[in-house]
């Protein structure tokens, strides 16, 4: 009985000894890898690490290294290696490092991203006061030119400005010179508003004189606004001219109130850039 009594205690000893070194070897003892593992486990939840491509990359290395560092560990504590502390040390630093590095590259790119929106946010406001400023210019330089007395349309992109023959000397094609801070105005307020617009200049007459020399008069006229306008800044392939005589009244040619209306210099006008 007492040999079995030994015996059991000898037995209970040995399994004792085991659960002891087996809860030994499952908790790691070496602080670089504890610190290494807790810094993984928090980099690898937080999502402004895990949502941003440069800093997930490089968590990946960061496990890579943690799994290596592991291995390490186990060798020497499970399968007796002869594996110095410092190496397993090096490694769980090294993927320390790597955790950290993923944090301030997460938090850099996304510093980065805010300002850059930032920025983007402010071009886009800086843009608009810009287009505003140019579309008042534009708006005033159109009253203006109504209020001295030429017809004046406009529709979204589109202006039309009719230039009456009070413009011009009868039978002449030079713009009187009370007329021209009106197509000054015109001219910088197109320029500004519409750097690529494009430009018709028409010349149109009445029926009074030959067509021959209608035909002339008002290529004539079309002409001089072109010149004129090409001296204030809009470039020549942007104005093209055209001289219909008096094939295109807007009135009837019957009454000398007609015939003035007809006897004009048409600016179609188109800001859209195809």
């Amino acid at each position: 009985m007492q040999n079995d009594h030994n015996q059991n205690l000898s037995i209970l000893i040995l399994i004792t000894v085991g659960l002891g070194l087996g809860a030994c070897a499952s908790t790691p003892k070496n602080a670089a890898l504890i610190d290494a593992k807790r810094a993984y486990q928090q980099a690898s939840t937080t999502l402004l690490i895990t949502e941003n491509s440069a800093a997930s990359s490089i968590l990946k290395e960061a496990q890579a290294s943690l799994k290596k560092a592991d291995r390490l560990y186990d060798e020497k504590t499970l399968w007796r290696e002869e594996i110095e502390d410092t190496k397993i040390d090096g490694v769980a630093n090294l993927s320390l490092s790597q955790t950290k590095l993923a944090r301030v590259t997460a938090q850099s790119n996304a510093e980065a991203e805010t300002l850059l929106k930032q920025k983007q946010g402010e071009l886009a406001a800086a843009k608009q006061r810009l287009a505003d400023a140019r579309e008042q210019k534009l708006s005033i330089a159109l009253n203006r030119a109504s209020a001295a007395g030429a017809d004046v349309s406009r529709n979204g992109d589109k202006v039309n400005v009719i230039l009456r023959d009070v413009t011009f000397e009868l039978n002449k094609a030079t713009i009187k010179s009370k007329y021209q801070p009106l197509l000054d105005n015109l001219a910088e307020g197109l320029t500004e508003r519409y750097p690529n617009g494009q430009l018709i200049v028409e010349g149109h007459t009445d029926i009074s004189g030959p067509e021959k020399f209608n035909q002339k008069l008002s290529g004539e006229r079309a002409m001089a606004v072109k010149q004129f306008l090409e001296n204030r800044g809009i470039s020549p392939v942007r104005i093209t001219t055209k001289a219909f005589g008096s094939t295109k009244p807007i009135v009837s040619n019957d009454t000398n109130e007609g015939r003035m209306q007809n006897r004009r210099v048409e600016i179609v006008f188109d800001g859209r850039v195809e």
